[in-house]
């Protein structure tokens, strides 16, 4: 006991008599702080025209105001911009290196990341804030209104600004030294990595430039084709993201389908692909000129929906990570209702909506149409929801139909320059009467559906549940008699209420939205 308490005396003997002999130098870590420029929304601005103007407020907890040992850097670099060259030499996105910004815009248009880097030159210690700019021109997102003046393609747009401001440009290929002859449709892909705005007319097809979109002789589609063809007579151009790849699928004016994954074999369209299952190389079927793809099948591994014309039968195109497929036979699996892939019937039309779903309208011999509704579930799966006959006047002689992109209501345009609504929650109930033109000829119905991976605001949102109706005043010049209104759909089948009008366009051919992006 008695050494126990010796040692515990010696112990604390030596815990008084220790001294700490190190030397620290302690400094206080700046931390700074930015405000005044927005990070969470998109910023909108029109290049060649507007200025980015930013002047943050930067607060230290080291220094005082004005004294601030700092350096500053501004990085602008789009979405999908490379970050190095050929030689693997890092590219610099440097816009500016003071405080404040003013920096007149001359990028392309399209979506940029913005980078905005505070540095104390003492400490070393870095402050960086990311922001988001989505740069416009006049013609570089909206609704593109093809228009025919005196035989001759001329191009229209409506850029929406804000939920109340449009901008409106008229013939905008009045400069323009290639003469394309006739207008007959356009078309637009939208692809992150660069998207298709195609325009049709008597004389061939063209992909319009992403920056201008005037027509070009490099836009000629006969130039990224793997055969030599007159001209292409396009029917109708689909960009379906399926399975592992992005395939881009196209449908000529004899039903034949070609296919191109930019990811794989360039811009170039391969072979012809409208061979049947049974008979790879062999014997050909005509091709509908409509396409069921759901939205965001990325995540949903699912096929291309195709209509086999010559054997009256739906198909899928595959997409299993190589361009050399052809369409087989649609499987279906499950679903609520029973009918069979092989219709007997031609298809009239046929488009896929917001929620997954692909609808189509098939007439048999004795002219009754029918509707075919077609949900896509993860793993590929297709499942029969929707078949019905279509309660109509059988008078009626139906010019076009669009189908809502939420509700379950389908829209046709007769020939009378009538619009009726069906509903088909409740298919034993006729269409009904909905809209009418008496002195106008209409010539477009449809809905304008965007992509999920673009931020639009909710005003913009909204208007893709919007039916647009594209008509020619009779009473009117041809280079001012056409008139695009926007219409609002209500549920349970309520009156349509007219939400915008615009007019004095050129005599309407068609009208496709083209979406923010390349």
């Amino acid at each position: 006991m008695k050494y126990i308490v010796i040692l515990i005396i010696v112990l604390l003997s030596c815990v008084s008599c220790f001294q700490d002999k190190g030397n620290y130098d302690y400094r206080p870590i700046d931390e700074i702080e930015i405000t005044g420029i927005p990070e969470d929304i998109w910023i909108e601005k029109f290049t060649y025209i507007d200025t980015l103007k930013f002047t943050p407020e930067i607060t230290s907890s080291l220094y005082e105001k004005g004294k601030e040992p700092y350096i500053y850097e501004w990085k602008l670099m789009g979405r999908t911009s490379e970050t190095t060259d050929t030689t693997g030499k890092l590219l610099d996105f440097t816009i500016a290196r003071t405080k404040d910004l003013n920096y007149p815009l001359i990028e392309k248009s399209g979506d940029y990341c913005g980078f905005f880097w505070v540095k104390d030159t003492l400490t070393g210690v870095q402050k960086k804030l990311d922001f988001y700019l989505r740069l416009r021109t006049a013609v570089s997102e909206g609704y593109m209104i093809l228009c025919d003046e005196g035989g001759e393609a001329r191009l229209d747009m409506i850029s929406p600004v804000s939920e109340t401001e449009n901008e409106i440009s008229r013939n905008i290929w009045k400069d323009n030294d290639l003469k394309i002859g006739k207008p007959i449709k356009l078309c637009f892909s939208y692809r992150l990595q660069g998207s298709n705005r195609l325009v049709r007319t008597e004389k061939g097809t063209w992909n319009m430039d992403g920056e201008t979109l005037a027509v070009l002789p490099e836009g000629d589609m006969n130039l990224i084709f793997g055969i030599v063809l007159p001209m292409i007579p396009m029917q109708n151009q689909c960009f379906g993201m399926a399975r592992d790849n992005r395939c881009d699928l196209m449908v000529l004016d004899n039903g034949d389908l070609y296919s191109r994954n930019p990811d794989d074999n360039g811009d170039v369209y391969g072979i012809q692909m409208n061979y049947t299952a049974e008979s790879w190389g062999g014997e050909t079927f005509k091709c509908a000129p409509w396409f069921g793809c759901p939205n965001g099948s990325y995540r949903l591994q699912s096929s291309v929906i195709l209509y086999d014309q010559t054997n009256q039968c739906f198909r899928e195109y595959l997409d299993n990570t190589s361009t050399w497929n052809y369409p087989q036979v649609l499987e279906l699996s499950g679903g609520n209702v029973s009918f069979n892939v092989h219709t007997g019937k031609e298809l009239l039309y046929m488009e896929c909506t917001k929620d997954n779903f692909t609808f189509a309208v098939c007439s048999d011999e004795f002219g009754k149409q029918y509707i075919y509704g077609i949900e896509h579930v993860n793993g590929g799966k297709n499942l029969p929801r929707y078949y019905m006959e279509l309660k109509r006047n059988e008078n009626d002689k139906i010019l076009k139909y669009a189908f809502a992109p939420e509700n379950r209501y389908l829209f046709y345009l007769t020939d009378q320059n009538v619009v009726y609504q069906y509903d088909l929650e409740d298919p034993s109930t006729p269409a009904k009467q909905v809209l009418s033109f008496p002195g106008e000829n209409v010539k477009v119905l449809k809905f304008n559906k965007l992509v999920g991976s673009i931020a639009y605001p909710d005003w913009q949102r909204e208007r893709e549940k919007m039916l647009i109706v594209g008509s020619n005043r009779l009473d009117a010049p041809e280079s001012e008699c056409g008139v695009v209104r926007l219409y609002e759909t209500p549920k349970l089948m309520g009156d349509l209420v007219l939400k915008e009008e615009w007019m004095r366009f050129g005599k309407i051919v068609d009208i496709v939205y083209r979406e923010s992006g390349k």
